[in-house]
């Protein structure tokens, strides 16, 4: 039976996560934290398999609470749960190893779904934060120039010429990831095995230097893997017959194909 602390603020919110996952899965709610001392606490003290977590806790808030655990080096499954999506909440995401986002208001319709994912290994972000992260990052592109910071990888043109050497199969998951397909809507749609899935993802990371399935959705939305208009449709796919992508805000090579 897995452990989970519940770390939010609302007790009847607490109740309704506790009936939602007992009723689903084979779970204990081996601890329930009102502010973010107390989670930090019960999460060092249980080691549970899960932490859910509001990210608005309060004395200390939940990326406060998250950072001070990974310093631990507690391996805890993390779940946040978010009120409203800040950019901060965003560019801080992929460094915190969190596996799944989800919004508060959306927990009675995809909390079981989120956590099943995360238990069977894979990462889950609300088709809502996916397309919000989008839409943020674009602006952050724009008012900053955050891709096209000087790089002695680029060319007097600004065009990278150390691309990364990736196959068409390689990027096509990347892409569906970063429009929070599953592994297994992913394997539906290529009409593969779910194992090949999880070959390509493992080579992904390793030729990206990412660390894991979050980290990839996050950096195919901020190539622009997918476009505005949301999570299953509207691709932004390499031109047929192209051996590159570029991103498609900067003109910035990102992967050559082999």
């Amino acid at each position: 039976m897995a452990k989970i602390v519940i770390a939010e603020g609302d007790k009847n919110l607490t109740n309704c996560i506790q009936n939602l996952l007992c009723t689903q899965f084979d779970v204990q709610t081996a601890g329930i934290a009102r502010d973010g001392y107390e989670a930090i606490k019960l999460t060092t003290e249980i080691h549970p398999e899960m932490l859910l977590i509001d990210m608005d806790l309060p004395v200390l808030n939940g990326e406060k609470v998250i950072s001070s655990l990974r310093l631990r080096s507690s391996s805890t499954l993390i779940i946040a749960m978010t009120n409203y999506i800040s950019e901060d909440f965003v560019l801080n995401a992929a460094g915190n190893d969190v596996r799944g986002y989800i919004l508060k208001k959306n927990l009675s319709t995809e909390l079981c779904n989120c956590v099943q994912i995360i238990l069977s290994g894979e990462s889950y972000i609300s088709a809502e934060i996916v397309n919000k992260t989008f839409r943020l990052f674009t602006n952050i592109v724009k008012k900053t120039g955050l891709v096209k910071a000087p790089d002695p990888a680029l060319n007097n043109k600004g065009i990278s010429i150390t691309p990364i050497f990736i196959s068409r199969a390689e990027f096509q998951v990347a892409k569906f990831i970063g429009a929070g397909f599953s592994n297994k809507e992913i394997a539906k749609t290529l009409d593969i095995k779910e194992s090949t899935i999880r070959n390509y993802i493992s080579l992904i990371l390793q030729k990206t230097g990412l660390k894991h399935r979050t980290q990839i959705a996050l950096y195919a939305i901020n190539n622009g893997f997918c476009a505005k208009s949301g999570l299953k449709g509207g691709f932004v796919d390499a031109p047929c017959g192209s051996n590159s992508y570029a991103h498609p805000l900067t003109g910035q090579l990102k992967f050559s194909f082999k």
